[in-house]
């Protein structure tokens, strides 16, 4: 994702997207299947993507997805930031929310379930 993926509308496309189609599903297409988002949107409709064919997919529900040669397979790791603000896992049973340092540190700012219908509404608090 962007370095500037807030919480406000990651974390909440996060939640709608695993409360959709369950954490493996969105585990497998989110991370194994496209390694790099330019956005997540669980509303997303087949079409021709923003940043174009040559640099983009288009993944219906989920968004749209660097395409490999725009976005080579690599992670945000503790030494590797590429200078992230947010950093979200996605835990077996809820989503972790952390804001994240250009030193590396990951510092927990939420954990919210999965199962809570109403957990986005708290989502917009966060950062």
């Amino acid at each position: 994702m962007h370095w500037d993926g807030y919480p406000s509308g990651v974390g909440k496309a996060l939640l709608a997207i695993v409360q959709r189609d369950g954490v493996e599903r969105a585990r497998e297409v989110i991370t194994a299947n496209f390694y790099g988002w330019s956005t997540l949107d669980p509303e997303k409709k087949a079409g021709e993507p923003y940043l174009g064919a040559n640099r983009a997919h288009i993944v219906p529900g989920y968004g749209e997805a660097y395409s490999h040669a725009e976005q080579p397979d690599g992670w945000v790791t503790e030494t590797s930031t590429w200078g992230i603000e947010f950093g979200y896992l996605l835990g077996d049973d809820a989503l972790h929310v952390h804001r994240v340092s250009f030193n590396g540190q990951w510092t927990p700012i939420a954990t919210i379930p999965y199962a809570d219908a109403d957990a986005a509404d708290q989502i917009p608090l966060i950062g």
